[in-house]
C-alpha cells in the first residue's frame, strides 16, 4: 500500500497537528465465493475467450460441481482519508475508498462495461496506546561520535548539534569512576590516552549495528595498544521508552554484547572489561535518544 500525506509534501512535519489528508493506493487480491452468473451465457462466452487468449486476462474462474462460479482476481484500491487529532490519544478520520475490479468480478458481463467500480465510506477512530509521543530526530544526517573527537559528518547538520555534541563530552568528563583496591593499586602509565567510545543502538534493540562497528575497533586498538589497563563498559536506555525492568534488562543485553563481539571477534579478555548496565535510572545525556548507549572508558 502507497501511501502520501499532501500537507507534510508542503511543509513540516507536525505531531501535533489537528489535520492530515493522506491519498492511498495499491494491489491485492480478490475472491468470491462460488454463485451462480447473472447472465452464465455470457459469461461462459467470456470465459471461452480468455481460454483461448491462453489466460492473459489477471482473473481466473472455478466452477463447482453444480455450476456456479467462483472468481479470483486482482484489484486496484485507492481512496483519501481524512485525519482529525482530538487529543494525544485519540484521532477521527473519515475515508473514501474506491475498488476497481474487471468487468466479469460480479458475474455481470455484456453492459459494456470495462471494469467493476465499488466505492465505500467510512468514519471510524483511532486510539493510540502506550507510547503517545513522538521522537524529534537529533539531525536528518548522520551522527556519530569517535575517540579521540566527537564528529558530525555533515555540514547541515542541524544547527545545535554542536553545542549538544560538547555537552557529551562534559558529562563523560565528569563522569565519576568507583575503582577497587586492585585497580587502585595498578601502576600508573606515563602519557595514557583516554578512550571514550559511545555506541549507540537503534530503539528497543541490543544488536550493534554495522555503522557503529568501527567504534568497538577503536576500543580494541586501544585495549591492545595499552595491555595493561581495564576498560569500563556501561549500559543504558531511554527513560521515555518501555517501563524500569524491562530498560534494565535492556541495557544489560547492550553491555553483554559488546563484550561478546571484543571478546569473539577482537580476543580481548573479558576480565580485562568491567560491566555495569543502568537500564534508565541514569540518563548521561540531555537529548533523550542519545541514551540508547554502552559508554567505554579506559579505568584510571
Amino acid at each position: 500500500m502507497w501511501m502520501f500525506n499532501i500537507k507534510n509534501y508542503f511543509s513540516r512535519y507536525n505531531p501535533k497537528g489537528i489535520f492530515n489528508p493522506v491519498l492511498f493506493a495499491g494491489f491485492g487480491y480478490a475472491h468470491t465465493f462460488k454463485a451462480d452468473a447473472v447472465n452464465p451465457d455470457l459469461f461462459q462466452q467470456l470465459l471461452n475467450e480468455a481460454t483461448a487468449a491462453g489466460h492473459n486476462r489477471i482473473s481466473d474462474f472455478a466452477y463447482g460441481k453444480s455450476g456456479q462460479i467462483a472468481v479470483n482476481s486482482a484489484m486496484v484500491k485507492t481512496g483519501m482519508q481524512l485525519g482529525f487529532r482530538l487529543g494525544d490519544a485519540l484521532d477521527l478520520f473519515l475515508e473514501g475508498q474506491w475498488l476497481i475490479l474487471p468487468e466479469f468480478f460480479d458475474r455481470r458481463v455484456g453492459d459494456n462495461m470495462l471494469h467493476d467500480w465499488v466505492f465505500n465510506a467510512q468514519v471510524g477512530f483511532t486510539y493510540k496506546f502506550n507510547e503517545r509521543f513522538f521522537y524529534e530526530p537529533l539531525c536528518n544526517k548522520t551522527v556519530y561520535v569517535n575517540q579521540p573527537a566527537i564528529v558530525a559528518t555533515r555540514n547541515d547538520c542541524c544547527e545545535d548539534i554542536a553545542a549538544t555534541l560538547r555537552r557529551i563530552e562534559d558529562i563523560l568528563e565528569r563522569r565519576p569512576v568507583v575503582i577497587n583496591e586492585r585497580e587502585r593499586a595498578a601502576p600508573v602509565i606515563p602519557d595514557l590516552e583516554n578512550l571514550k567510545v559511545i555506541v549507540h543502538f537503534v530503539i528497543d534493540k541490543w544488536e550493534v549495528r554495522q555503522s557503529e562497528m568501527y567504534k568497538l575497533d577503536e576500543i580494541a586498538k586501544f585495549m591492545a595498544k595499552y595491555p595493561q589497563v581495564r576498560v569500563s563498559i556501561s549500559g543504558y536506555a531511554d527513560v521515555q521508552t518501555a517501563y524500569p525492568a524491562y530498560n534494565m534488562k535492556l541495557s544489560e543485553r547492550r553491555v553483554n554484547e559488546v563484550e561478546r563481539i571484543l571478546a569473539t571477534k577482537y580476543g580481548i579478555d573479558k576480565s580485562r572489561l568491567r560491566k555495569e548496565h543502568y537500564g534508565d535510572t541514569v540518563q548521561p545525556f540531555n537529548v533523550n535518544e542519545l541514551n540508547r548507549a554502552v559508554i567505554a572508558f579506559d579505568i584510571p
